[in-house]
């Protein structure tokens, strides 16, 4: 079984439910700033997005706020649930429109379906053989209409293996998170093991993330139909180095 089965569930809510909102709002602004020459062409209706990985949906929100038609897509029932219950509790408002999926994301359940994929917060290269990796960019690419847009926010190989905290500690309200940090013997993964101990007791869980170089993504995606135009080090958008932030590449549907 996959890793990311156990990890994303219950005890992942609750360290992670209450994200930095400013950090959400320059990724918002690097978003529309891939979506605007979409805007740019004769249009009917808003944009479809699709937020894949979508999580608890804090991405999905913000777009389907701004009028957009959004589908949230993830692997988690509880993430989902989560999002579906923040849903009911807060409709979406000017016009837009969000809908949750589950589903796994080497199989998107659309084809040419949207005008634009994001895959936020380091949600790729969670499987551990390059080529069910790359079917998930084959998958956006189906996904995608002929010249829609791409946004993949993923880790800087460089900076996560030069800067490695391996242990740290923190409480989160009566919470006590240990994480425990390595790159694996080969060098291909970061590897995280996080636990959870509270009054109502203790959860461990663990995450295995492929460490790939930028040329390795620009590859992947080249040879998956999809076309890098920029590499973005932060979400403020500055030019991607090698001690970046982040590695956010984005680009169309060749």
């Amino acid at each position: 079984m996959g890793w990311y089965r156990k990890a994303f569930g219950n005890s992942y809510l609750k360290i992670y439910r209450n994200r930095n909102e400013q950090e959400a709002v320059e990724a918002l602004h690097l978003i529309e700033s891939v979506y605007q020459p979409l805007l740019a062409q004769p249009r009917t209706e808003s944009l479809r997005i699709l937020d894949l990985a979508c999580g608890q949906g804090r991405y999905s929100r913000l777009l389907a706020n701004l009028g957009h038609s959004v589908a949230g897509l993830d692997l988690s029932e509880e993430l989902l649930a989560s999002a579906r219950s923040r849903l009911e509790k807060e409709p979406v408002r000017d016009g837009g429109k969000l809908w949750f999926v589950r589903a796994d994301k080497r199989l998107i359940p659309f084809c040419g379906s949207f005008d634009l994929v994001i895959n936020m917060f380091t949600s790729f290269g969670y499987f551990h053989e390059d080529e069910e990796n790359r079917k998930v960019l084959l998958s956006v690419a189906c996904a995608l209409r002929p010249g829609g847009r791409f946004l993949i926010d993923y880790l800087n190989r460089n900076r996560v293996i030069e800067n490695l905290v391996e242990r740290d500690v923190h409480t989160q309200g009566e919470l006590t998170v240990t994480q425990s940090r390595r790159i694996s013997p080969d060098g291909l993964r970061v590897e995280k093991n996080i636990r959870m101990e509270g009054p109502r007791g203790s959860d461990s869980w663990s995450e295995s993330v492929r460490l790939y170089s930028t040329r390795e993504m620009e590859e992947m995606l080249y040879r998956s139909g999809l076309e890098v135009e920029k590499l973005i080090g932060s979400y403020r958008g500055e030019p991607f180095a090698h001690d970046s932030a982040r590695l956010i590449l984005t680009g169309l549907k060749k």
